[in-house]
């Protein structure tokens, strides 16, 4: 009984991890989108400047873009860094359902 309890809270678990995979994945590809369309319109601002030299309102735009790009570069790298560890996670307890299935 005991050993069927605590198999049945860890695909509890399991489960729960499994889903916060898919959410942390889809919050990885919502900041790569994110991230990209900044850079474009980064890269849009700056090829208007190129053709503006007097534009310091493009300035201080391709200047937020740029600081936006960094912040989503951070973005980006603590939700790999979330997946990595959730993915770690549902590892651990995978194995740990399989060896508690396996003394079934």
């Amino acid at each position: 009984r005991d050993t069927r309890a605590e198999l049945s809270s860890k695909d509890r678990q399991l489960d729960v991890a499994r889903r916060m995979l898919v959410k942390v994945n889809a919050e990885k590809t919502n900041l790569e989108v994110a991230a990209e369309n900044d850079r474009a319109a980064f890269r849009k601002l700056e090829a208007r400047l190129s053709l503006n030299k007097e534009g310091p309102e493009l300035q201080a735009k391709l200047i937020k873009y740029k600081h936006r790009v960094t912040e989503l570069k951070q973005a980006l790298e603590d939700a790999e860094a979330r997946l990595q560890l959730a993915e770690e996670a549902n590892l651990v307890q995978s194995r740990e359902v399989h060896v508690l299935k396996g003394a079934l």
